[in-house]
Parts: structure tokens; sequence; C-alpha cells
């Protein structure tokens, strides 16, 4: 950080605290992301990585729930192609 009487001052405190921060943030999209794959896995037997992207980080962080996720996934890319048993 410059000060106005133009000292640098380099501080690990802040740098040290964003990285357990971003680290602590990619543990928790890990573990998100890993549910979802899991759910998805269970009742497709396809995995996220068989799936077009998606914009997995941006609904972590805008709080969608593993649920609301799977089921987004599943009605735009599992349902469209599934046979249905009352067609002739």
């Amino acid at each position: 950080m410059e000060l106005r009487s133009g000292k640098i001052i380099y501080s690990d405190n802040i740098i040290s605290s964003h990285q357990k921060y971003q680290d602590e943030l990619n543990k928790k999209f890990f573990f998100w992301k890993s549910e979802i794959d899991e759910m998805f896995f269970r009742y497709t037997g396809y995995h996220l990585d068989d799936m077009p992207d998606e914009p997995y980080y941006d609904m972590f962080v805008e709080n969608v729930t593993p649920i609301q996720v799977f089921y987004k996934l599943y009605s735009e890319h599992i349902l469209p192609f599934m046979e249905t048993s009352n067609v002739v």
C-alpha cells in the first residue's frame, strides 16, 4: 500500500487473510458442485462434466441451492429427450 508520504508498505496480513478467504470460498464451491454432481449422476447416470457448460460459479455466488441447479439441469437437458410411455 502506498502512503501519502510516498512510502510503500507491504502487508502479508492482508494477502494471507485474502488468500484464506479465497481458499475457504473455493472449498465451499467444490463441495456445493460435488453435491450437484452426485445427485445428477444418481438420477441420470451422467456427471456434470458430461453436460453442456453452465455458469456454476455464478449460481453458487447467487446462493442457488444444489437442488435448484439439479432441477434446472434435469428439466433443460434430460426431460426433453426422455421417451414417454404415452406416445403411440
